[in-house]
């Protein structure tokens, strides 16, 4: 390979002249290899593993030197003076030249040591490359691995996900079965008691004298009261829904009562749930971790709340409220109770009810809205019903019994299926919206008084 360098008589530089043999060498090689291995295959791709400088080279490059030094010639030994003459004489013109010689020697000694640098450090890299690429192999071996390994647990997760799910299934059938059960064993404990009930009055000869026209027969508040002990809980069971739908409408009052602003005693102090009825309140406060004692007249749902559990007493409101101390309660309760009460007794139970009542704590009655038709047309359904309540009167009897906020909020609203249709004309929808107010209002409402 012949390098063409343009060097000037001036530029004797080493390393100027090493820079530019360099750049030449790499040009060169440019222009003479392929661009790419695929174009003329993977053998035509530049190859130093078999290159090696030896130090044949270097005595071929030295002996290139020593073969033009005139003393080594043979014969030369005539005409001494002469040619010692003349070579002084030429000396003047050869001694660039000879210091360039020996500056190309220098810097191609310098290139075959850079050479056999770079030749060994390609031969590390090339060794690198193959220690390299058997490691990629491996982890594509054990990325195989890992993804069959991933596979055949998602397979056995996805199995185990379905058996939870069957297991799930099953779990909910249980507990379906045993509320049904814990509901079947409630009712055996009612219908143990009214069976012993009946025994009881069987023995004491209360049928014959309670059979129409036999002599010392009740009259007809007699008759009212066996009908409220004997009849009203099935009836009641039949009217007012289930016991998870009295649970949904009354969750509202258990919000009410944690939104108490009380001392530490009126905290502590128990709720009286009046007419605790089947005790779906009583049911609410055990969830939310308040005290709630019930009470009721009708002993069939006294013995139904005591078999789930609860604390109740067969008593009327006004004399349970009576036999409390002053300041006691945090709460009272009575849904659905005033309207079955007489004047008197009605007029006691809000008396009591806010004598009882501990400052901070909340009387919740509950009753039939009378503003409203559809709400009277259900009223009389229920036979122990005496009169219906108005709220303003509920309202005006707590202020001036001290209460220091009442307020009145709807409560069981009518189906819109039930209400009038309005025809988008303005005059008559406004009208429709008013009739439907007065015909279809709330069925109930709810009194809030805080003492």
């Amino acid at each position: 390979m012949w390098l063409d360098v343009d060097v000037r008589p001036e530029e004797t530089d080493v390393e100027t002249i090493l820079r530019r043999v360099q750049h030449r060498l790499r040009r060169q090689a440019g222009e003479s290899l392929p661009l790419s291995a695929d174009e003329y295959g993977e053998s035509a791709a530049p190859s130093f593993q078999n290159l090696h400088i030896g130090p044949d080279v270097y005595f071929q490059l030295d002996y290139a030197a020593r073969i033009y030094d005139p003393r080594t010639v043979p014969g030369n030994t005539r005409f001494v003076w002469f040619k010692s003459f003349v070579m002084r004489v030429m000396r003047i013109y050869t001694t660039r030249q000879v210091e360039f010689n020996a500056t190309v020697l220098r810097i191609l000694n310098r290139f075959f040591d850079v050479l056999q640098d770079v030749i060994d450090r390609f031969s590390y890299f090339r060794e690198a490359e193959v220690r390299l690429q058997k490691r990629l192999e491996r982890a594509e071996h054990k990325a195989g691995d890992l993804a069959q390994w991933l596979d055949t647990h998602r397979e056995r997760l996805e199995r185990a996900e379905e058996n939870g799910r069957g297991l799930d299934r099953r779990l909910r059938v249980i507990e379906d079965l045993h509320n049904k059960l814990q509901y079947a064993l409630s009712e055996n404990a009612v219908l143990r008691q009214r069976l012993e009930s009946i025994m009881r009055r069987i023995s004491a000869g209360a049928y014959a004298a309670e059979r129409p026209g036999a002599p010392g027969a009740p009259s007809s508040a007699d008759t009212a009261a066996v009908l409220n002990d004997q009849l009203y809980f099935p009836y009641l069971n039949e009217d007012r829904g289930t016991e998870d739908d009295i649970r949904a409408r009354m969750t509202s009052y258990i919000t009410v009562l944690r939104q108490q602003h009380l001392d530490a005693a009126a905290a502590a102090a128990p709720i009286i749930d009046i007419g605790c009825g089947r005790g779906e309140f009583l049911d609410l406060c055990r969830e939310a971790g308040l005290p709630c004692r019930g009470v009721d007249i009708n002993e069939d749902m006294v013995a139904h709340c005591r078999a789930k559990g609860h604390e109740a007493v067969k008593d009327t409101a006004v004399a349970h409220l009576g036999s409390l101390p002053d300041n006691s309660l945090r709460g009272v309760i009575a849904c659905h109770v005033v309207e079955h009460l007489p004047p008197a007794e009605f007029l006691a139970f809000v008396k009591l009810t806010v004598l009882k009542l501990a400052p901070g704590g909340i009387a919740i009655v509950e009753t039939p809205n009378p503003q409203t038709v559809f709400a009277m047309t259900l009223f009389y359904r229920d036979i122990t019903h005496q009169r219906p309540v108005h709220p303003d009167t509920l309202r005006f009897l707590f202020r001036e019994l001290g209460m220091r906020e009442v307020t009145v909020r709807p409560a069981a609203l009518v189906p819109d299926e039930f209400r009038l249709k309005p025809c988008n004309e303005p005059c008559m929808d406004e009208n429709i919206a008013k009739l439907n107010d007065f015909l279809f209002g709330c069925l109930d409402y709810t009194v809030l008084a805080v003492k």
